[in-house]
This record gives C-alpha cells, structure tokens and sequence, in this order.
C-alpha cells in the first residue's frame, strides 16, 4: 500500500524452503501486486499466512522476514561431544545448527537418566561464538545419563540432536586420596604437640588431583580451649603436619581430594596423640594447715595445661641447711644431706582423679604419727610437680613450709602405705 510505482514488473518470488504461494501466483507481477504465501506442509499452513509485494525496484517487500524454520521442523546442533564429567556435573559442547544460526534464541539441553527418575532440562543462551558450552549441574555420582541438545527459534524447537549422548558421572569414592596414615609418634621439639599425616594419590591414574583438605575435630565438641574442628585447605604435597594439638584426646582426621573432577569424599582416621614431649606448666603453690596430728593440704590444677597432666605428685623434704637421720624399718641407718628428692611422695591422683574434680582443686592428708620418715622437731618443705604420661615433669613448685612438732613420734609400724 502506498508504494509509489514506476512501470516496472517483478518476477516469481523465489521463497524459502518450506513456503508455497496460496493466492496470486503468475510468471509475472506488475509494481504494486500482492501474493499470500504459507507454509507448504497443510498442518502448519493455518497457522503461518504471511503477504509479499511487489515494489518499486523490481523486488518482493516482506519476503526477507520468512524464515524456513517457520515451516519445516529446522535441524539440530552440530556435533555433541562431552568435554568432562565429574561425580555430579558434566560439560557438554556442539556447534550450531547450519540453518540461521544467529536466529537461534535459546538451546535446550535436556538429560535423562538411565535406571532412575532424575529427568530435567536447562537453557542456554547461544552467545556468538562458533562453539556453545553448557555445565550441566546437579547429577548424581556413579550414574549414567542420556543427553540431546535442541536448538529453537522463538517458539520453534529443531529435532534432538542424534544421536542422544552417553554421560558416566564418577563416583566420588574413586577420586579419595589412598593410603592415609597418622603418626602419633611423631615429634616436633618447637612444637611437641603435633603429629604428621601423609596419604597417596587417587587410585585412578585419569583423576587430576588441584590439591588436597585435611580437617580434624576433637571426639567432643567439649573439649577446651580447643577448637573442635579446624581445616588446613590448598595442601599441594602428600603430607602436613599439624600443631597445637591435644595429648591424649582422640581425634578424627579427614583428608579429601579436590581434582578437576570434584571434591572427594573424606577419607578419614582416628587418632590419639600419645608420644609427646611437652612439659607441663609448673604447679602452684600447696596451700598446707595443720591440725593435730595430721597435715591438710590443697593443689590448684591449672586448668589451662588440664588434661596435659596426668597425675600431680607432692613431696615433703627437710630443709636444705639441716642433716637428718633417715629412718627405715625402725632403726637409724645414716645420715643423708637434705634435700632429699625422694623422702617422700604424698600424692599421686590418676587422670581419672584430675577429670573427676570440675574446681580442679585436689586435696591430701598426711597422718604425722603413722608416717615413720617425718622426723619431730624437723623444718620441711612441701612442692608440688606435674607429670604427663610419657614421664615428662615439670619444675618443681615454690615450696610451702611446716615443722612436725617435737611432741608427735611417728609410729614405728611401716607395714601400711603412705598417706593418704
């Protein structure tokens, strides 16, 4: 309409593939003539019906908005392959399809997964690249899937790609590093309280190992003032060595493997640090009272190297300008110079003991009669040592004093044990 003509004919209308004139058709078309064109296939005739004209230079206005994808089914992508799959994802990768390429709005991968119902699809967009990639997500390891990919144009879909392509997604397990060992007997002088784990590659020889994680956590989240999980991430070596741990505490450790296929599952082991050299701190203190015969006295646990130690022990030594006569069995057998280190041990509490007292105080007795190697009229010291299991100790404590009264004999009987 509205086209101003000049004498001038067009000829016949080559269309595209999939169109056919309804109305109209002649050799021959004067400036300004109309033709109804549709699609050729009779299913899809009432749903497209578009006009042509002809214009003022001889050519058909409206004739370069038909597409061929309007009335034949347009064909699929070109040459799907796989590029990687790991235990819950697989990269897919084709051309275009070789008809109006550029027209293509969105593509559909869609995937299918064999022996079960994990059925879905997603849209990727085309880009202008010669090449689409798309990540599909969310598989399930150690599966197989069925995969096509379908270009289309507005609302027009091409065929699937054929034909469908096989997908194997890999199991995690097949990705874990082997061989994973913990020392507990490994010592570190700056730092004893650690230990060194190593492990080996993957079994599989085409799994591409990035790095490797090793998290450990404590057996209970209640231990203090440790963390109960911590994690050393972008180890490139087969073996780390962890510090600042804690001695006889079990712990479990988990390495994983993160490859160009995925993340591992853990691997993990149980452990407890046994063979560590660390000295405990040194005690306080005993605080000591007298009454009587008997002698009290209290130890504070530092709670902050609790449960390093494994058991306190305190010593009663006479004083270090006097010389005493050691008594055994009743009878006098020499003299000895003070300070005597193993005069006596008045107590000994058991891990179990430590654990068993929330205040971490710990109380003793000596009964001054019955304890024959405490001499009356004699100035003794009273120390405090802390001990781990692998018979490390500490220093030995500032001393607190007291002095067995002249009036008290320690019996003569020393068939029993020592106090308390």
């Amino acid at each position: 309409p509205n086209v101003r003509c000049e004498p001038i004919t067009c000829g016949r209308p080559t269309l595209p593939t999939g169109f056919s004139i309804v109305s109209g058709s002649r050799s021959e078309y004067s400036c300004g003539s109309e033709v109804t064109v549709a699609c050729s296939d009779q299913q899809r005739r009432g749903v497209l019906s578009e006009t042509i004209f002809c214009n003022s230079t001889g050519s058909w206005r409206g004739i370069s908005n038909l597409r061929s994808y309007m009335c034949i089914t347009p064909p699929s992508p070109q040459d799907v392959t796989v590029l990687a799959t790991t235990a819950t994802s697989a990269t897919l990768q084709w051309r275009p399809p070789t008809v109006y390429p550029s027209e293509v709005s969105w593509y559909n991968v869609e995937y299918l997964q064999v022996d079960g119902d994990h059925q879905d699809m997603i849209l990727v967009t085309p880009g202008n690249s010669t090449l689409v990639r798309a990540v599909v997500e969310g598989l399930s390891q150690d599966s197989q899937y069925h995969f096509t990919v379908r270009a289309t144009y507005k609302s027009i879909y091409s065929s699937d790609s054929s034909p469908w392509i096989r997908v194997d997604t890999i199991s995690t397990a097949s990705l874990a590093p082997t061989s994973v060992q913990v020392r507990t007997d490994y010592s570190d002088k700056s730092r004893p309280a650690s230990t060194r784990v190593s492990w080996q590659p993957p079994a599989s020889d085409s799994v591409d190992v990035i790095s490797y994680t090793v998290e450990y956590r404590t057996a209970s989240p209640v231990v203090q003032p440790y963390r109960n999980q911590k994690s050393i991430a972008a180890i490139t070596d087969s073996s780390v060595v962890i510090h600042d741990l804690q001695p006889y505490t079990q712990y479990t450790i988990g390495v994983t493997a993160v490859t160009e296929q995925g993340h591992s599952i853990p691997v993990r082991q149980p452990f407890t640090l046994k063979s560590v050299r660390l000295r405990p701190r040194v005690p306080a203190t005993p605080e000591i009272r007298m009454n009587g015969t008997h002698l009290f006295g209290t130890l504070n646990a530092s709670p902050d190297i609790f449960p390093f130690v494994w058991r306190y022990s305190v010593r009663a030594t006479c004083d270090e300008s006097d010389s005493v006569n050691s008594l055994e069995d009743g009878d006098h057998t020499g003299v000895i110079q003070c300070p005597n280190v193993d005069a006596i041990v008045l107590f000994k509490p058991l891990a179990t003991q430590l654990e068993s007292s929330p205040s971490r105080q710990l109380e003793f007795m000596v009964d001054l009669v019955k304890d024959t190697r405490l001499l009356p009229g004699r100035q003794y010291r009273i120390q405090a040592v802390a001990r781990t299991k692998t018979r490390v100790s500490s220093n030995w404590s500032s001393a607190a004093y007291f002095t067995v009264s002249p009036g008290i004999r320690p019996s003569s009987n020393t068939s029993g044990t020592n106090s308390p």
